[in-house]
């Protein structure tokens, strides 16, 4: 079943995927995805070969960043299980747009046990249009939502990180079992 959730304020990308959650009630798994973003064939039968301890994705990206290297799947299509779910909780709202969220649930994810995995048969094609940074104050916004996160993990950006260095692809269907920490 599809429904289109419609609100009377334009939320960020955390608030619509936590709202998505909250009117899909309890499910076995819960697909994140960007509105660039088509599916090539029926899904469900391909989340039935994990377990319920994996976060699935797109793409596995690493960010030289903090500690070594920040890996994180990229929140344009991300899977994750009721049990994944209600252990690392909602995605975090005061990330104002989309940008840093992803990465910020998968280190929570990592945090609490779970498995980041690029999955290479994913059935979702992402268009990439980058319609987000097409709105005029993003790049501030992305560096607030960027500082954001280093406060809330406690992190250290080293100081040619930011914005200078891009996210590198990990291989497709590479994983990360630990914390990059």
């Amino acid at each position: 079943e599809i429904r289109v959730l419609r609100t009377a304020t334009r939320l960020n990308y955390s608030q619509a995927i936590n709202l998505a959650k909250r009117e899909a009630g309890e499910q076995d798994w819960y697909i994140v995805l960007s509105n660039d973003v088509i599916c090539m064939e029926m899904f469900h039968n391909h989340l039935a070969h994990f377990g319920e301890n994996w976060l699935l994705g797109g793409q596995l990206i690493s960010v030289p960043a903090v500690s070594g290297m920040a890996h994180h799947l990229q929140g344009w299509a991300v899977c994750i299980s009721r049990k994944a779910w209600n252990t690392i909780g909602d995605w975090d709202e005061k990330f104002q747009q989309s940008s840093w969220e992803d990465v910020d649930y998968s280190i929570r994810a990592q945090a609490a046990g779970f498995g980041l995995k690029a999955y290479r048969d994913f059935p979702f094609a992402h268009l990439d249009q980058r319609q987000r940074g097409n709105h005029p104050d993003f790049e501030r916004v992305n560096i607030k939502n960027f500082k954001y996160l280093l406060r809330k993990h406690n992190l250290h950006c080293r100081p040619e990180f930011y914005p200078s260095q891009p996210p590198k692809p990990i291989e497709d269907g590479g994983e990360v079992t630990e914390s990059f920490r």
